[in-house]
């Protein structure tokens, strides 16, 4: 085929054999017909406005979500190999295609319905930023934040995910001068993210009482359960991204909005474990390995999803007292009393809940045992636990406890606290 000298999304014809070459290269199981569109593809790289067919293709709704989600993935691969200059190799995306694109990710890409693509969007957002930002793109934050407060449910899930890939990026990145407008940013996204949070935790904590009776709300359901799984996904990010900040771009524990997030995080930590003890143990006592035994996928996704935000909850104070011990010193009493209780029921729970190696039939049997975190019931070896089969959650409490001991910023009765318990 003859390329033309450019590529235009308004051109329907362009568009047509782009997303015809997509397809092809991905779905044909005929060498004779993949190959040449990969190639065609490849060629295309060098021309002006492919990467605007491409988020052309994107964006449109009521295109497969295969042919979509790889033309995501095909403008990575611009950004990666094209977005810059590399010593005279190989044509550079223009300013303004540059530009246009920033703009599709701002508007008709903070509208995608697929989740697919959403995760896609996003990793494109970061790695666009981590180029572009501050200076090409002052109004990525804004943006962002935009989406986030506008009460459009597709919207402030892109601008959630699309705020953690960014952080993400940046926080890799040697910011170098732009150290000061990512403390900035920082400080002004935290009180939005953690009025986000706020506002996933008020659906998540009306659930916690169905899941503690052995309910477990899953995708696919009423709109009430659905909507309810969706909180537990976006407060898990929202809370990636509040530790991100904590972690790259705010220099202390003195913001009003931390005081409020760390004063309300461990009573949200410990209504997520409750929960998942008291199902749990409903599993165990009724026999049932389907209730809550993760024996029915969607329900054992979603207890998957639960347990991972007590992990990032966990993370979030593990970080901030080992950054910022002294700051962390009016919190540490509460949050070092309930890591010690989890640590202490997980040592319990290897003489209540035998293991595989050791024991029997209960083990395996469920996502959460005693007072800890697993993924399956504790294997022993000799009377030893195997620390492979203890879960992240319990892996934070250690670590928290561990960071306290290991502090020469705490006094001597602090140390001896720990020893107590």
């Amino acid at each position: 085929m003859e390329l033309p000298d450019a590529l235009s999304p308004d051109n329907p014809g362009h568009t047509q054999t782009i997303y015809q070459a997509i397809e092809a290269s991905t779905q044909s199981p005929v060498p004779e017909v993949r190959k040449p569109a990969e190639q065609l593809l490849k060629a295309c790289e060098e021309l002006p406005g492919y990467t605007s067919v491409l988020a052309a293709i994107a964006t449109t709704h009521a295109a497969p979500t295969d042919a979509r989600a790889t033309a995501v993935i095909l403008l990575k691969n611009m950004v990666r190999v094209r977005w810059r200059s590399r010593g005279g190799r190989g044509a550079v995306v223009g300013d303004r295609e540059k530009a246009a694109l920033r703009e599709v990710l701002a508007g008709a890409g903070m509208e995608e319905p697929e989740e697919r693509v959403v995760s896609q969007l996003a990793v494109l957002m970061g790695k666009i930023a981590r180029v572009d930002w501050p200076g090409q793109w002052p109004q990525l934050f804004p943006n962002l934040v935009a989406s986030l407060v506008s009460g459009i449910p597709r919207r402030q899930r892109m601008s959630l995910c699309g705020t953690n890939e960014v952080l993400k990026e940046l926080s890799m990145k040697r910011i170098g001068f732009d150290k000061a407008s990512f403390i900035k940013t920082s400080v002004d996204l935290l009180p939005v993210l953690c009025q986000a949070w706020d506002s996933q935790w008020a659906i998540i904590e009306g659930l916690l009482p169905s899941v503690a009776a052995g309910n477990v709300p899953v995708p696919g359901g009423s709109d009430g359960a659905t909507a309810a799984v969706e909180a537990v996904s976006l407060g898990t990010v929202c809370i990636k991204i509040i530790r991100r900040l904590l972690q790259f771009g705010i220099p202390g524990l003195d913001h009003p909005s931390i005081e409020l997030l760390f004063s309300g995080l461990l009573h949200r930590m410990q209504s997520v474990v409750a929960a998942l003890e008291q199902h749990q143990a409903k599993a165990r006592a009724a026999l049932n390995p389907n209730l809550g035994g993760g024996k029915e996928e969607r329900e054992a996704v979603f207890l998957g999803e639960l347990q991972e935000l007590a992990e990032r909850m966990a993370c979030t104070a593990v970080d901030a007292q080992k950054d910022h011990p002294i700051g962390f010193r009016r919190y540490l009493s509460a949050y070092l009393s309930f890591f010690c209780e989890q640590l202490s029921a997980m040592v319990r729970s290897r003489v209540t809940c035998p293991s595989k190696g050791v024991g029997g039939k209960g083990a395996g049997v469920g996502a959460v045992a005693g007072g800890g975190l697993w993924r399956e019931a504790p294997e022993t070896f000799g009377g030893v636990v195997d620390p492979q089969s203890i879960g992240p959650f319990c892996i934070q409490c250690m670590s928290f406890v561990a960071n306290v001991v290991s502090c020469s910023s705490y006094r001597e009765e602090v140390l001896q606290k720990v020893q107590l318990c």
